[in-house]
């Protein structure tokens, strides 16, 4: 590779990127950085150090400012595209790194016609090309991860504390924030009306209300990254907060009046206080989280948990004519809550155990959850056996009409049929025979009980080229089997019943 003359270009580039930085800082503290921001200072760095390096080499090298384009400011432009963007780039940036710019022809257009062709020869380019291909290399590899480092810039700025200048609500006007503002409400007692909605904070806006009264016709809304922090005093509405996103909701001594829902991936955290509501107090859902400790909740349908929803409940109490629901995949934990009401799934409703951690516990009911769908999946399996190949034993002997019957399979301890009951609707003997071999063949995999019981109940009409058989398969766990049936009598009653 030909020797780097590009040393005031990145000596530059560096100067470029502390003026970047400064900028963000002043743009923190004017409470106007938002999502955009880290996107917007790496594509004006990109152009100011594309820009330098184009002086750069247009000064050393004699090279036409088209033929110089297409490999400098179009790969630049394409790096954007997914997947054949950043190849461009790459393309042109080896190019440029090894010195050397291919012969090309280009064709230019002339009043929205086809113009005049150009031709240009290979040019060599030393050392100044580097600078760009280094540039062209960097947005190309970076360019797939961009979707990665959306609000890299708001994570700078908290890991650095830098935060935006306070700006104080008096309640005369909403509160529609986006970016990173900060709001701050002490002491407000503000009362709305309809059509009026406090507070619409998204992206990564931030209101804390300290000993707030508010009594609000409408909810406070939280979106994207929004947080609400909210500490002592009281809220009060039909329907009091609702977060979404990966918003967050802190509530810490405060008296609520209404209900709280967190959707997505929000997550809300309640210490002591108190929440009052008519219908439901709290209610999670999606993959929201939602975590109250020592709070007090009175409401008709107290707390419940939809989707992949988690809720932990550490102290306080739950009361109303349903305290707890879990729906679909949630799981809701407590530990040490008085609960007065009915508990709607169960199965999801679990008590951390003592010194147990909400993930710790989380941990073990998915575990649970996980054996209790392999167990659910065996048992339906065994159901399906109970009634395999009865059918079967009709229909390859020819038989049309009308079939049906029980057939019973005793499982022992091995997993194995031990004997069968066998009692068919007017079969033939070599049908019965068949039906009973298969009864007393049945074998069920992973069998961990001393014994049960595998029945198939059927009927139907077998008919050329046709079956409607309806069958009720089941398995019963059983502590013992029962005596043996006189099968003997059985048959032979069948077999004079046939002859009359």
């Amino acid at each position: 590779m030909p020797p780097v003359r590009g040393a005031g270009f990145l000596l530059a580039l560096l100067v470029a990127g502390l003026i970047g930085w400064g900028c963000y800082a002043i743009l923190a503290q004017a409470d106007e950085v938002g999502i955009i921001t880290p996107f917007v200072l790496a594509l004006v760095t990109a152009l100011a150090a594309m820009g330098l390096s184009w002086v750069a080499i247009r000064k050393n090298v004699d090279i036409a400012g088209d033929h110089l384009l297409f490999d400098t400011w179009f790969p630049l432009a394409m790096a954007v595209v997914p997947v054949a963007g950043p190849l461009i780039a790459l393309w042109s940036a080896i190019k440029l790194l090894r010195g050397r710019i291919s012969a090309a022809s280009i064709t230019t257009s002339s009043g929205g016609g086809i113009g005049s062709t150009a031709h240009y020869d290979a040019v060599e380019l030393g050392g100044h090309g580097v600078p760009a291909g280094i540039l062209l290399v960097v947005v190309a590899l970076t360019q797939p991860a961009l979707a990665a480092t959306l609000g890299a810039g708001d994570r700078l700025v908290a890991a650095l504390d830098i935060r935006p200048i306070e700006n104080t609500w008096s309640g005369s006007s909403a509160i529609e924030c986006a970016g990173s503002q900060r709001h701050v409400a002490r002491g407000l007692t503000l009362e709305t009306t309809d059509g009026f909605y406090p507070i619409d904070a998204r992206q990564s806006c931030s209101v804390e209300l300290i000993d707030c009264d508010l009594t609000l016709h409408n909810r406070i809304f939280l979106q994207d990254r929004a947080t609400l922090t909210v500490r002592g005093g009281r809220l009060r509405a039909g329907h009091v907060i609702e977060a979404a996103g990966a918003s967050r909701v802190e509530l810490t001594d405060v008296a609520v009046e209404g209900a709280i829902r967190i959707d997505g991936a929000a997550r809300a955290v309640l210490r002591g206080g108190s929440i009052r509501s008519n219908d439901l107090a709290v209610h999670a859902e999606t993959t929201a989280r939602a975590e109250l400790s020592g709070v007090e909740v009175t409401a008709a349908n107290g707390v419940r948990a939809s989707g992949q929803a988690k809720v932990i409940l550490d102290g306080g109490s739950v009361r109303g004519t349903r305290a707890l629901r879990a729906d679909d995949e949630a799981t809701i934990f407590h530990r040490g809550v008085v609960l007065e009401g009915a508990l709607e799934g169960e199965h999801r409703i679990a008590e951390m155990e003592s010194g147990e951690s909400p993930d710790a516990a989380i941990e073990r009911a998915h575990q649970a959850l996980a054996e209790k769908r392999a167990r659910e999946a065996q048992l339906e399996s065994y159901r399906q056996l109970a009634c395999s190949g009865i059918v079967e034993c009709y229909r390859d002997r020819g038989v049309r009409g009308s079939i049906g019957g029980r057939v019973t399979s005793f499982i022992g301890p091995e997993g194995k049929a031990t004997r069968a009951e066998v009692a068919l609707d007017a079969a033939f003997l070599e049908i019965e025979q068949c039906v009973r071999a298969l009864a007393v063949s049945r074998e069920l995999p992973d069998f961990d009980l001393p014994s049960a019981k595998l029945s198939c109940r059927f009927s139907g009409e077998l008919s050329e080229g046709r079956q409607r058989v309806m069958t009720q398969p089941a398995y019963e766990p059983v502590a013992e089997l029962p005596p043996p049936a006189d099968t003997e009598k059985r048959a032979k009653k069948r077999r004079r019943k046939r002859r009359r």
